[in-house]
């Protein structure tokens, strides 16, 4: 066999073998996304209330993986008075309000809410997280006449758990304090400022 005809069947082999190579990764590529939507599909409601969970750098993109997932279990769960019903509406109003769809996002943190003052009270903490969510979102819709008594309510639960001189009632002071300045209420919010940073001040004072 002459040299010329070992290179060219050499080269034939290298191209067969490089075209079997990319099926293969292609077809691993499918195989790979076919489990993952598998998997999302078969999820179930606590999975999904994890999977949707807001936390710091969250990449909200990924997140919308789960969407279709996470209507599911809003329509077909049973008990809707439940405490998972109830985080699955919370997490997913979260998401909606994340990525700045504050319109699907209201309806379900008016729900959740509904449900969360009859099954654990209006001054329970979890409760006055969804009044701040909720309040949250009315602020960045302009929607301030709504906003300030759900604040109003955080604060009062707030001071009454954990003290006026929390952090975590601090942030809700500055939460108000914003609503106000967006307001145009300077006087009323610079008081509320000054209160946050006399917390936070202290609270480093002491580390």
């Amino acid at each position: 066999m002459s040299k010329f005809k070992r290179d060219k069947d050499r080269e034939g082999f290298k191209d067969t073998l490089e075209y079997i190579l990319s099926i293969n990764r292609s077809l691993l590529l499918k195989i790979e996304e076919y489990f993952k939507t598998t998997r999302i599909d078969s999820m179930s409601i606590d999975e999904v209330i994890k999977a949707l969970k807001i936390t710091p750098f969250d990449n909200f993109i990924n997140k919308r993986k789960y969407i279709d997932r996470a209507e599911y279990w809003i329509r077909n769960y049973k008990n809707k008075k439940d405490i998972k019903y109830l985080n699955l509406l919370n997490n997913l109003a979260s998401f909606y309000e994340m990525v700045g769809e504050y319109r699907k996002a209201k309806p379900l943190y008016i729900k959740a809410l509904n449900i969360s003052e009859k099954i654990l009270g209006e001054e329970h903490p979890d409760t006055a997280i969804i009044y701040n969510n909720l309040a949250e979102l009315y602020r960045s819709i302009g929607e301030y006449q709504k906003a300030e008594p759900l604040y109003l309510k955080v604060v009062k639960i707030f001071e009454k758990i954990l003290g006026e001189e929390h952090p975590a009632t601090a942030t809700i002071y500055n939460n108000l304090a914003e609503l106000y300045r967006s307001m145009g209420e300077y006087q009323k919010a610079e008081p509320l400022y000054l209160k946050v940073v006399k917390i936070f001040e202290k609270v480093l004072w002491e580390d």
